[in-house]
């Protein structure tokens, strides 16, 4: 297919500096926030390809999370020419790509994220990209740095150091580093925005180091509100009480804009309902996500949760192709033809899926792909970015941290409330005072705040034996130790069967599979059910079943009933408590393709591929009893 881009906007004369250096130049672009930095990148990859005559497969694009990846490649879909066939990754994806290759045997989809990282780091020490890389390395874009701590900082350093002859072009901001909380708070000072030292006193002779300051995004005053403070939240001698003073200062700008309308009233529902552009509701954590989710679903208003980075989901028309194909080798034809049937997206978008399917098929071979290279290449955890999208939705609920790099029409900030004390424990005011930041500089119109009434009953468990991490609602006082419910996460759902074949109930596993397909939205109201009382194994709790319309989808997995015997422990008397006979307040949040066990799928009448559909619940759930307000039943 012939690629028509769009005119791209014209470049700044900062900008152009950037896009003008040489490929070997060594560049780090300190871009505050909507300074065009993606566009400058697009530009600078189609000079890199058509001035410099750099082969796409020569340029190593790499990024901290999923929406810059995916906002980075649809410029590149828009406005690219030369660079069209640059490919875009996450850290994490490129990681698990590499070790795929290199080691095949060792099953990395099962590997922590950060184990990933760290054998990737030590491979690319040992001279092993070499083996991975299909052209010489010429150039290196990483884009968020800011974001680079711990392991990851770890690895692009190595990467950078390993390949010293190849170019760079490296971009961030340090007012919107996010991700220090993933170093313990005694060395996180340290770590923070470490990478940017680490930089010039790796490359003193050779850096160049420009900025982008001019602002984009924002059209009004309100969108503006907080720019003018981007600058001393870039200072490296910024100290905590200075930080906590421009939290002061940006809190105060905040409120300076008009309240939103409560959230759980008629007026709020029917202006989500209604507006026109794009909308983000953005919390402070998790858990205050999955409430403000609720309250939307509860009021009707369509809307999608934020995923993490690391939550890989693949989606639907993935499971209902393998369903369509006789034969495991699929012609381009043959999957336009199956697209159109499932209406997947036309055009260069089409295009972006079929060559993340090539690309795990192996061989090269654009015109047809081999079903089984692919499903291996998923079994093994190589799932690309371009499969892992989520559906686009006007209105968006994230946590500030998961909203990093996106952008919105219309923006409600759910007020995080003063700075902590400095006495405060683990009180972080430079965190505090980036992520304010980083939430008003995200609309393009309009900013709002919200202020929630303080839920004194969500909590986080992080003493349990161990801590689980879910967010739930407890008691209070001499009930502190009771709990109500317990956070769903997506992969809650048993992947080890299909519904209908995973030994609880007797169902049609190929009905229930057309089901999933048709039947299941996002948004729909499900719950899990005690199957019996009998616990399936001395750490967990009985079988659950999840029911969507009275009618079961799936069953709870062996990590939601360990983490819910964990729960039961933090009870003295827990051997006495009996199990919730249902967790309610749920919702689903997609239904995703799961790549499986051949013989399973196949005793279950789904075919030999070992590809099925599973749904994917998520919400703050809450225990229902056999008798509801009884003291045993709030465990």
């Amino acid at each position: 297919m012939t690629k028509t881009p769009g005119a791209p906007p014209e470049l700044t004369d900062e900008q152009r500096a950037v896009v003008e250096l040489p490929w070997d130049a060594k560049c780090l672009v300190v871009a505050g926030a909507g300074a065009g930095k993606t566009h400058t990148l697009v530009r600078r990859l189609d000079a890199l390809v058509e001035r410099d005559d750099v082969l796409p497969g020569e340029i190593l694009v790499l990024s901290f999370s999923n929406a810059a990846v995916r906002e980075l490649r649809r410029r590149i879909q828009r406005h690219a020419v030369a660079a069209d066939r640059v490919r875009v990754q996450t850290f994490d994806s490129w990681a698990t790509a590499f070790l795929s290759e290199i080691a095949p045997t060792g099953e990395w989809h099962t590997v922590p994220f950060d184990e990933r990282i760290r054998n990737a780091t030590e491979a690319i020490g040992d001279g092993r990209l070499d083996d991975f890389l299909t052209e010489d390395l010429a150039h290196v874009v990483v884009d968020e740095v800011q974001d680079l701590v711990g392991d990851r900082s770890r690895m692009v350093e190595a990467l950078l150091d390993e390949y010293r002859d190849a170019g760079f072009t490296v971009v961030g901001d340090p007012a919107q580093c996010l991700y220090g909380f993933q170093v313990p708070m005694a060395h996180r000072a340290e770590e923070v925005n470490s990478f940017f030292p680490w930089l010039r006193n790796s490359f003193p002779a050779d850096l160049r180091e420009l900025r982008l300051t001019r602002n984009f995004r924002a059209t009004t005053d309100s969108a503006r509100t907080a720019l003018h403070l981007g600058h001393r939240l870039q200072q490296d001698d910024l100290t905590a009480e200075g930080h906590r003073a421009v939290h002061t200062q940006l809190h105060a700008a905040l409120l300076s804009n008009l309240p939103f309308a409560p959230l759980d009233s008629e007026l709020a529902a029917s202006s989500l309902r209604s507006h026109d552009g794009t909308n983000a509701l953005l919390c402070t954590t998790n858990g205050q996500a999955l409430a403000v989710s609720r309250t939307l679903w509860t009021s009707g208003v369509p809307h999608k949760v934020q995923r993490s980075a690391q939550d890989r989901v693949l989606p639907t028309w993935l499971s209902l192709l393998y369903r369509r194909c006789e034969k495991s080798t699929l012609s381009r034809v043959r999957f336009d033809a199956i697209a159109d049937e499932l209406e997947l997206p036309d055009g260069e978008a089409r295009d972006v899926l079929w060559h993340a399917l090539v690309r795990l098929d192996g061989r090269g071979h654009r015109s047809g792909i081999d079903l089984n290279r692919v499903k291996t290449a998923l079994a093994g955890g190589r799932i690309p970015d371009e499969l892992t999208t989520q559906a686009a939705e006007r209105v968006v609920v994230s946590t500030v941290h998961r909203a990093k790099g996106l952008e919105f029409d219309r923006v409600v900030v759910i007020d995080p409330g003063p700075v902590a004390g400095p006495d405060t424990k683990d009180s972080d005011p430079a965190a505090a005072a980036r992520a304010l930041y980083v939430a008003m500089t995200r609309p393009r119109h309009d900013l709002y705040h919200l202020t929630l009434r303080r839920d004194p009953f969500l909590r986080k468990d992080n003493d349990g034996r161990p801590p689980t991490g879910r967010w739930y609602r407890g008691g209070a006082g001499t009930k502190r130790g009771q709990r109500y419910g317990i956070e769903v996460l997506g992969g809650d759902v048993s992947r080890e069967a299909p519904a209908g074949a995973d030994g609880h109930e007797k169902n049609d596993a190929v009905d229930l599979q057309h089901y999933l397909a048709h039947e299941v939205h996002a948004g729909d109201p499900v719950e899990f059910v005690r199957a019996h009382e009998l616990p399936t194994g001395p750490d967990a709790s009985p079988p659950y079943l999840l029911r969507h319309a009275g009618r079961t989808i799936g069953s709870a997995s062996e990590t939601l009933r360990k983490d819910l015997y964990r729960f039961r422990r933090t009870r003295k008397d827990a051997a006495a408590l009996p199990w919730p006979l249902t967790i309610t307040d749920l919702f689903l949040d997609s239904v995703e393709t799961v790549v499986g066990n051949d013989n399973v799928a196949l005793g279950a009448g789904l075919g030999e591929r070992g590809v099925w559909l599973a749904p994917r619940p998520t919400g703050l759930g809450r225990f229902e009893w056999e008798k509801k307000g009884t003291e045993d039943g709030e465990a």
